[in-house]
């Protein structure tokens, strides 16, 4: 095998490589997506969805909760302050 061949062949072998990576990187783009919603669902925070011009199906905003994230703030009672 010449050394050109051998370049081409790797060339090739990385355009592959630059493919199969390119749409990984768009698979974990859109699941980051997903959990963002998730995660704004969770906390009953709005959400934001964006629907291109082409998209067939209306997206719907999920019913707001007034449920939170936060841990809820804890009081003493006046007995047990000093």
């Amino acid at each position: 095998m010449s050394e050109l061949e051998r370049i081409t062949a790797r060339r090739s072998e990385l355009d592959a490589l630059a493919e199969e990576l390119g749409k990984q990187l768009q698979e974990v783009q859109a699941e980051r997506e997903e959990l963002v919603i998730a995660e704004r669902s969770c906390c009953g925070w709005p959400i934001r969805v964006v629907v291109p011009p082409s998209a067939s199906v209306l997206a719907r905003r999920p019913p707001r909760t007034r449920r939170s994230c936060w841990p809820r703030q804890i009081t003493c009672s006046r007995s047990l302050r000093h």
